[in-house]
C-alpha cells in the first residue's frame, strides 16, 4: 500500500488509524520580548512574557512566568529546547532545572558564546515544572535577550513525546 492510500484511508485491517494512532501536537513555545538582567554569580530563572503557542496550558504569562508546568493527563517524556542571547564574558551558563532543584542531565550549555542553544529529553510528572536557569561571573549584572530582534530573544519550548 502506498503512502497516498494510507493518508486517505481511515481503517486498515480493522484498525481505525485516525482515531487510534494519529496524535496531534502537544506542547508550547514561549519567549521574552525584553532583555532580562542576570546578577553575577547568582542562578537566575529566565522569564517569558509571551507565547507563540501553548496547546494545553503549560505556561502562564501572569504568574511563575519562568515555568513550563506539566498539566493533568500529560505525564511522560518531553523534548525541551531553549535558546537566546547571553553575555559573552564571565563563563555564562544556561541549564534546565526541574522543580527548582534538579539539574537535567544533558541540559547545560556553558561556553563563552553570546548565542546559547540547548536541548534534551526529560521525563516529567503531572505538576512538575521545568525552567531555564542562567548564571555568569562577570562581577556585575548583565542583560540577556533582546527587546526587538527575535533571533536573540530567549525562547523556551517543549514537545510531549508520550508516556
Amino acid at each position: 500500500m502506498d503512502i497516498t492510500h494510507l493518508a486517505t484511508t481511515a481503517t486498515i485491517d480493522g484498525t481505525d488509524w485516525n482515531a487510534d494512532h494519529v496524535v496531534g501536537f502537544v506542547g508550547c513555545k514561549v519567549y521574552n520580548s525584553a532583555v532580562q538582567a542576570v546578577v553575577s554569580s547568582t542562578e537566575t530563572p529566565l522569564t517569558f512574557d509571551s507565547e507563540e503557542f501553548d496547546t494545553d496550558g503549560f505556561h502562564d504569562t501572569g504568574s511563575n512566568t519562568s515555568r513550563l508546568t506539566i498539566p493533568s493527563g500529560k505525564a511522560g517524556k518531553y523534548c525541551v529546547h531553549a535558546g537566546g542571547f547571553a553575555t559573552s564574558t564571565g563563563s555564562p551558563q544556561v541549564f534546565f532545572k526541574v522543580n527548582g532543584t534538579t539539574r537535567v542531565r544533558g541540559g547545560t550549555e556553558g561556553v563563552n558564546d553570546t548565542n546559547k542553544n540547548l536541548a534534551t529529553m526529560v521525563n516529567l510528572a503531572v505538576g512538575d515544572y521545568i525552567e531555564i536557569r542562567a548564571w555568569h561571573t562577570t562581577g556585575s549584572d548583565t542583560n540577556w535577550g533582546h527587546a526587538s530582534d527575535p533571533a536573540d530573544q530567549w525562547s523556551f519550548s517543549m514537545e510531549y513525546l508520550g508516556a
